[in-house]
C-alpha cells in the first residue's frame, strides 16, 4: 500500500509501524520543533535513512494532489499542529489522543488527568473541515490509573496509536464503510499557566493532581522567592507548620512546602 505520514516524534512509532507493515511510504511531513519539549529528529532521521522524502514545511493542497497522482492511497496524521486541507484522495485520517467526540482540542492528555477520568484512549477519524470533528473510523480505549501521570499516560497513548494504525492498515479500505459521524461531545481548551500553578490557595489533592498532569512538562510553583518551574515533582502528604513555598530537604531531595504536604523535586 502506498502511504504518507504526517507528524512528529511523539508518534514516531506510527510511522515505524507503517514501514514495518510493508507500506511504501512516499513522503513524510513534520514541522519545525524546538527539540526540547517537542521533537522531530527521530522522524526526520528515519525518513532519510530509508530514502523517504521528508519536509518540515506545511502540507498544502498541491502536496495532496501530488501524492494522489503518485498512487498514494492513504495518509496517516498523528500529532500535527497545522490544519490539513480536505481532499477526497488520498484518504487522510488522523489519530487523536482522546475518545471522541469528548476531548476535542490540541492537548487532551493533561486535561484527562485534571478531570480525574478513569478511561481514555485514541480515536482514528477522517480529516474534516473542523478540527477533530471528522467521522470516527476506529477507537482504542484503555484504563487511566488513579496514579497516572503525563508521561505514563503518553506511553499508553503511543501504544494505543500503534494498535489503531495496525488495525486501520489491515482493514483498509473497508473501514470507511462503518464511518460514524460525530455528534455532541466536548472541546477541551489547552491548559494555561494558571491550571499548572500551585500556590497558597491550592489544596493538597489539587496540587497532587497538577503534579501528575504536568509531570515531564513542568508545573509552576509559587515559592518564597518567586515562581519556580518544576519539570518533575511528586506531592507527599505531610503535616508541617512551614511557610508555603519554603525550600527544605526531604529524603535527600529538594522539596517545597505546600498545603498539607511537600512537593518533592525529582
Amino acid at each position: 500500500m502506498k502511504t504518507a505520514f504526517i507528524g512528529f516524534d511523539l508518534f514516531f512509532d506510527v510511522l515505524k509501524t507503517m514501514w514495518e507493515s510493508g507500506c511504501e511510504v512516499l513522503r513524510v511531513f513534520t514541522f519545525p520543533t524546538d527539540n526540547v519539549y517537542e521533537f522531530n529528529r527521530q522522524t526526520i532521521d528515519f525518513a532519510k535513512q530509508n530514502g523517504i522524502p521528508v519536509t518540515d514545511q506545511r502540507v498544502t493542497r498541491k502536496d495532496l494532489e501530488a501524492l494522489a497522482a503518485a498512487g498514494c492511497q492513504t495518509i496517516i496524521c498523528a500529532g500535527y499542529i497545522h490544519k490539513l486541507p480536505v481532499a477526497a484522495s488520498p484518504k487522510c485520517v488522523n489519530i487523536h489522543p482522546a475518545l471522541l467526540p469528548v476531548g476535542r482540542g490540541p492537548w487532551p492528555l493533561p486535561v484527562t488527568i485534571l478531570k480525574g477520568l478513569q478511561k481514555s484512549g485514541c480515536t482514528l477519524h477522517q480529516i474534516a473541515e473542523k478540527w477533530d470533528e471528522g467521522d470516527i473510523l476506529l477507537q482504542d480505549a484503555f484504563e487511566v490509573s488513579p496514579l497516572e501521570n503525563l508521561e505514563t499516560l503518553t506511553k499508553k497513548v503511543q501504544d494505543s496509536a500503534v494498535r489503531l494504525t495496525k488495525a486501520y492498515l489491515s482493514l483498509f479500505p473497508d473501514v470507511f464503510q462503518n464511518a460514524r459521524p460525530q455528534s455532541g461531545g466536548e472541546y477541551w481548551k489547552e491548559p494555561d499557566d494558571a491550571q499548572r500553578t500551585i500556590d497558597k490557595s491550592t489544596a493538597f489533592i489539587e496540587a497532587e493532581t497538577i503534579a501528575r498532569a504536568f509531570y515531564g512538562f513542568g508545573l509552576l510553583l509559587q515559592t518564597e522567592t518567586g515562581v519556580l518551574s518544576v519539570l518533575r515533582g511528586k506531592c507527599v502528604p505531610k503535616t508541617h507548620d512551614l511557610p508555603f513555598g519554603k525550600q527544605v530537604k526531604y529524603g535527600g531531595s529538594t522539596a517545597y512546602a505546600i498545603n498539607g504536604g511537600l512537593l518533592c523535586v525529582e
